[in-house]
C-alpha cells in the first residue's frame, strides 16, 4: 500500500463524517433562510397598505397563515378598518383624554387603573440614595 490510498474502514468513517457535517450545515443554512423569508413576509404583511386601520386582522394574518403578502393584501381589503376617535371627536364626545382618578371605593385603596399603575410604580422605583 503507498502513502496516497487508505484504508476501506478509513475511507467509509471519513464519508460518514462528511455526509453529517453536509447535513448539518444543510439544516443550519435552511433554518437561516427559513427564518429570513419569515421576517420579510411579517414585515410585508404588516407593512402592507391594506394593513393601515386594520393592524390586529394584519399581525393575525402574518403570524396565524401562511398567506402570501399579496395574498394577505387582498384578503385585508376586504375587510373593515378600525379607526381611532381623533382628539376633536373625544373632546366633543366629553370623553377624557387622560385616566382621572375619581372616589377611592374603599380608604387606602386606589381609584382606578391608572393610580393602580401609579403606585405600583412607586413601589417598584428605585430611590435616589
Amino acid at each position: 500500500m503507498n502513502d496516497d490510498t487508505i484504508t476501506m474502514e478509513a475511507h467509509t468513517v471519513a464519508l460518514a463524517t462528511a455526509r453529517q457535517e453536509a447535513h448539518e450545515a444543510g439544516r443550519r443554512d435552511g433554518a437561516t433562510a427559513g427564518a429570513e423569508a419569515a421576517a420579510t413576509r411579517f414585515k410585508a404583511i404588516l407593512g402592507h397598505s391594506e394593513a393601515a386601520g386594520r393592524e390586529a386582522q394584519a399581525r393575525s394574518i402574518a403570524f396565524d397563515t401562511n398567506l402570501t403578502a399579496e395574498q394577505a393584501g387582498a384578503l385585508l381589503a376586504t375587510g373593515a378598518k378600525q379607526s381611532a376617535p381623533t382628539l376633536a371627536e373625544r373632546a366633543a364626545a366629553g370623553t377624557t383624554l387622560l385616566p382621572t382618578a375619581g372616589p377611592s371605593p374603599e380608604p387606602g385603596k386606589p381609584a382606578s387603573d391608572f393610580d393602580r399603575g401609579r403606585e405600583i410604580a412607586q413601589r417598584f422605583a428605585p430611590t435616589a440614595k
